[in-house]
């Protein structure tokens, strides 16, 4: 299993909030919570495995994510990347524990074109 980034976030609040990389309408991304993700994701090595979920698209994070919500999110991912000088790669939760699996046995990990 790989989890996603799991932290402590306080973000402005009083009380702290657990930080696991969901992406919702109640919780939106910010670009605070995709540095953090990126401090607080798992890694092999000097490979780092980011992953973020959504539950699917419950009405309740519909509008808030398709106006700006995702867009913003992906931008603010590519500056932190392109800022810790790491190349991202999107792939399905499959391609990425067969990454990691390759990774944790020491074999180059196959990397699709798609």
């Amino acid at each position: 299993m790989i989890t996603g980034p799991v932290g402590v976030r306080f973000g402005g609040r009083l009380m702290p909030r657990l930080e696991t990389g969901e992406i919702a309408g109640y919780d939106m991304p910010t670009r605070s919570r995709a540095k953090q993700w990126f401090d607080l994701a798992p890694t092999i090595g000097e490979d780092l495995f980011l992953k973020l979920y959504t539950h699917g698209a419950a009405e309740r994070n519909l509008e808030p994510l398709l106006h700006h919500g995702l867009s913003d999110l992906y931008r603010w991912l590519a500056e932190e990347a392109e800022s810790r000088d790491i190349e991202i790669h999107w792939t399905t939760a499959y391609q990425m524990f067969r990454t990691a699996e390759a990774l944790v046995h020491g074999r180059e990990p196959a990397v699709s074109s798609t």
